[in-house]
């Protein structure tokens, strides 16, 4: 019998000459947040400086009843002590009372993404589900020294997934029950209290705000008017200039010197005073039930404008021109949902599902958020309203991909997947079919039936379409299933269908059906080929497979010199992603 020996050196030597790009620099995050319009108390800042002392890791709540005051204390203490060059990995500054009132609730599956950019993680392995973020944030290389400020925190629970090994995360909020709560995590509490507003009572805060809403010029008095349903969500200058028009910026800096506007979390953000709402002046409830009414739609239709341009640069642009458009598109996602809200309650569906499936952009680029169901949701309803019977597919589609990723009750699914399924024979295009095909094949697999009846459509469409790498994918799905069933001769013969069989994913699948056949030599040389060709790709998700496959095989194995160089490249590997390595 051949000695394999020899022939496994060999694949060990193949790997050990792979070459990982060096990692990109990671520049240090420095949010430090627009000073805000409230004074900051003196004895609050020494109380907070004090308390903070010497705790560069761990939790700090900061619990005061005052939104704007405390914000602004927040905001002036992490400068202070950024500036003393006490936090060398950077600022982050979230504000979760940022996010509209449908989603402040759920999962921070955003907030851990866009932290995993910051910290130099690369986009391919941010999971789409929110399930596995938080685990990849305490992997985080450049964590260590990092200063993570999260305000407006309602529930402890949302805190968690930020409490960071080497990092310290401040959470400021107006609940004690959330300090008492993080306290369990190991929190320090410091309890503030005090005059409102520096001093100043709800009555002269009325006071103040009314005689400022009096001085305003018609045009600040009619864009704060246009602007009211968006009282609880940030804005950006590029909405205001398409909602209002010439004279947009004049009317802007107006309202932030009246002090009913003030910066939010993110350059050139902006969102109105916490207190706005005393003041009855401040208020749309003035402005005639009709008149009203046409601003309301003068301003969904804005955000409708602005944010299908905004989705046209994120998916037909150059690559920095799409990366530019999907933080846009993120920082829209508020002012979006409140908008799709308020449109579907208007009736304006022809506003409702064009929003809707331009924010599938980002969704396709950054993951889901739990959030999404609500767009989803009301935008399919608008479409079929409407009478648009692909964009009504399309979307009762992504609905049930969102709601398979995070797992909801199994009759939602079913139900949901049944509406989508009876508009296939009702689309007009191929591409759509597919995919319609595509999630019913991945509802099978989640029920444990049998997949391949829905695999084939998926793949002949897919190809009358003129999609072949959606259609190489779906073989490779298909060969995948095939194996996890045991049915290896059927998984190898379903590769010969590809168009490239050399790709780096057909490459893998062989290797796990060797390994199946008990053909550990041929399992390995096809996995060192993967890792390979991966490389070549810049797949470095399925590099990280073939790494972690072939560690499995070398162990099980005892090919001890294999088994090394696996590790020496999984760590390259971690290194290149923005990893630290594994302890």
């Amino acid at each position: 019998m051949n000695d394999p020996a020899p022939a496994m050196a060999a694949a060990a030597a193949r790997l050990g000459a792979i070459r990982l790009p060096d990692a990109a620099p990671v520049a240090v995050p420095c949010q430090l947040v627009q000073d805000w319009p409230a004074a900051v108390d003196p004895g609050h800042l020494a109380t907070l400086s004090r308390a903070a002392a010497g705790q560069d890791t761990g939790i700090l709540t900061v619990t005061f009843a005052d939104r704007e005051a405390r914000r602004a204390l927040l905001a002036a203490w992490a400068r202070q002590e950024y500036e003393r060059g006490r936090f060398p990995g950077g600022v982050v500054y979230v504000d979760r009372e940022e996010t509209y009132l449908e989603s402040c609730d759920a999962d921070m599956g955003d907030v851990v993404g866009d932290l995993l950019r910051l910290l130099g993680v690369r986009e391919e392995i941010i999971p789409v589900g929110h399930g596995g973020r938080s685990p990849l944030l305490r992997q985080a290389r450049a964590a260590k020294g990092l200063l993570i400020v999260l305000d407006g925190i309602r529930h402890a629970p949302l805190a968690r997934p930020l409490i960071l090994p080497g990092a310290l995360l401040v959470v400021g909020g107006t609940k004690p029950m959330v300090a008492r709560s993080l306290q369990l995590d190991g929190g320090r509490e410091v309890a503030l209290d005090g005059p409102q507003d520096s001093g100043a009572s709800p009555a002269s805060v009325h006071g103040v705000l009314e005689r400022a809403v009096e001085d305003l010029s018609p045009d600040a008095r009619h864009l704060r008017c246009l602007l009211e349903p968006l009282e609880y969500v940030p804005f950006g200058s590029a909405l205001v200039n398409e909602v209002f028009g010439p004279g947009a910026d004049t009317a802007l800096r107006a309202l932030a010197d009246a002090g009913l506007v003030v910066p939010a979390s993110r350059p050139q953000r902006f969102r109105f005073r916490a207190k706005t709402a005393l003041c009855r002046l401040c208020r749309a409830d003035t402005v005639p039930p009709g008149e009203r009414h046409r601003m309301e739609y003068r301003l969904a239709e804005a955000v409708r404008r602005l944010v299908e341009r905004i989705a046209d640069t994120a998916t037909d642009g150059g690559p920095q021109q799409r990366t530019a458009g999907l933080e846009a598109l993120r920082e829209q996602a508020p002012v979006v949902e409140l908008t799709v809200r308020l449109a579907a309650e208007r009736g304006w569906h022809h506003v409702v599902w064009p929003l809707a499936l331009a924010m599938t952009a980002l969704m396709d680029a950054r993951g889901w958020d739990t959030s999404w169901d609500h767009i989803l949701e009301r935008g399919a309803d608008s479409a079929l309203a409407d009478g648009a019977a692909d964009a009504h597919a399309e979307l009762r589609t992504r609905l049930v991909e969102l709601r398979l990723y995070y797992a909801f009750r199994p009759q939602e699914v079913k139900d949901t997947a049944a509406v989508a399924f009876a508009l296939c024979p009702l689309v007009s295009n191929d591409q759509l079919r597919a995919r319609i095909w595509h999630m019913q094949a991945e509802f099978d697999a989640r029920c444990g039936r049998d997949t391949d009846h829905a695999r084939e459509r998926a793949l002949y469409f897919y190809r009358a379409a003129g999609d072949q790498d959606e259609a190489d994918r779906q073989i490779l799905l298909w060969a995948q299933t095939l194996l996890d069933h045991g049915r290896v001769r059927a998984a190898l013969e379903r590769l010969d269908d590809l168009s490239d069989p050399r790709r780096a994913g057909a490459h893998l699948v062989r290797a796990r059906a060797y390994r199946a056949s008990r053909q550990a030599l041929h399992s390995v040389k096809a996995a060192v080929t993967a890792a390979e060709r991966a490389v070549d790709t810049a797949d470095y998700v399925l590099c990280g497979q073939a790494l972690e496959f072939l560690a499995e095989v070398a162990h099980q194995e005892e090919e001890h010199t294999l088994l090394a160089v696996c590790r020496e490249q999984e760590a390259a590997l971690r290194q290149f992603a923005g990893l630290a390595p594994r302890s």
